[in-house]
């Protein structure tokens, strides 16, 4: 699976890309793309912590020749049916964004299934449980028994594709039950150690959500793939 990366210095520059007539996403750029190849359009807004990705089918390529420069191929893609209400969302946001200054959003939580455990945050009783999706700034989880809203517990949980155990302090902030029985609640990340801890555990996840937009699976654990990143810059084309 081949990562293009389109670096964008105003939110807005988003619609240079997006052809809504269509539905396609044209970019120009030095690498050499195949016909009905899939690939991951990394989109780097300014202001926003995260990368958006897109997974996208190339329908056409144009080689552009100008006299004195490397050819450059023109490239539509056309973004896959699974990627509508993400592309959707992005389009709603840069639409509503008036200058990249105020271009803010909340963290993008992202479906997961990975195995944990809680426990209340001064005791050592863990409960298992599972987490269905994963963000930033907090998560949710599926449990047989929660607290009331307002607690505070701490999560204990394994990031498989780094192999790396998490361990960090949580509020809960809503829960709800499924009609199977189990607990649905709703956390907000307080990690115990303030701002440095929560960077670090962002960083960790930052990573781990790259891992999970680029192979496509709930765990974020990598496929037998070759990930090869090009970039295009509204400054500049690579």
């Amino acid at each position: 699976m081949r990562v293009h990366r389109i670096v964008l210095e105003n939110p807005k520059e988003f619609f240079d890309y997006y052809e809504s007539g269509t539905g396609m996403i044209i970019f120009e750029t030095k690498a050499v793309f195949g016909k009905s190849e899939e690939l991951i359009l990394e989109f780097d807004f300014p202001n926003l912590s995260d990368m958006e990705h897109l997974r996208v089918s190339v329908r056409k390529v144009h080689p552009q020749k100008t006299p004195g420069r490397d050819t450059r191929n023109r490239v539509v893609a056309w973004v896959l049916p699974h990627q509508r209400r993400k592309l959707d969302f992005l389009l709603n946001t840069v639409a509503n964004s008036p200058s990249p200054v105020t271009f803010r959003r909340t963290y993008t939580r992202h479906p997961v299934a990975m195995k944990a455990a809680w426990s209340l945050a001064h005791a050592d009783l863990w409960h298992p449980c599972e987490i269905r999706n994963l963000g930033l700034g907090g998560l949710m989880l599926s449990a047989s028994s929660n607290p009331p809203a307002g607690t505070r517990i701490m999560i204990n949980f394994t990031l498989p594709s780094l192999d790396k155990n998490i361990r960090v302090l949580g509020q809960v902030v809503w829960f709800d039950r499924e009609a199977t029985g189990k607990n649905l609640m709703g956390l907000q990340f307080q990690p115990a150690d303030g701002e440095d801890g929560l960077n670090n555990l962002q960083r960790d996840l930052r990573l781990f959500f790259r891992r999970h937009e680029i192979f496509g699976n709930a765990t974020g654990c990598p496929n037998n793939e070759d990930v090869e990143y090009y970039t295009t810059s509204t400054s500049g084309m690579n």
